[in-house]
């Protein structure tokens, strides 16, 4: 899914590979069902039923170099608190992922909204965490 929000950020921010944007991700995206594409082998089958493949990739604190990754260079940054707080309160009634206006530039900061908006839900670390 990672390279679908990657794809969506391309098509919807003009400016993305000529100056560094900063990211807000709010929320997570959904668990994957491990079970359905990996098995359990190399003798781990009563490890703790843990198949060794982690869904945990795309954390709040590692979501611009993630992304960074994905788009092949250093377009992402972390946000300031400011340009963080700004982001969450244009978010207004806009629908999470996958909607079309899921994700969205907002002057420098580049918005993406994968959960509705609450205020215990996950979000960006800033350049002060």
């Amino acid at each position: 899914m990672i390279n679908r929000i990657a794809a969506r950020i391309e098509t919807n921010v003009s400016d993305l590979y000529v100056k560094q944007h900063a990211l807000v991700v709010v929320g997570r995206y959904p668990p994957f069902p491990r079970p359905k594409y990996a098995r359990y082998g190399n003798g781990y089958e009563n490890f703790n039923k843990r198949i060794h493949v982690q869904t945990d990739a795309f954390e709040p604190y590692r979501q611009t170099e993630i992304l960074n990754f994905f788009l092949g260079r250093e377009v992402l940054r972390r946000p300031t608190p400011l340009q963080r707080e700004k982001a969450l309160a244009s978010i207004g009634r806009r629908q999470p992922w996958p909607s079309s206006d899921a994700v969205y530039a907002m002057d420098d900061v580049i918005l993406v909204l994968l959960e509705p908006f609450d205020a215990n839900v996950a979000r960006t670390w800033t350049t002060e965490q």
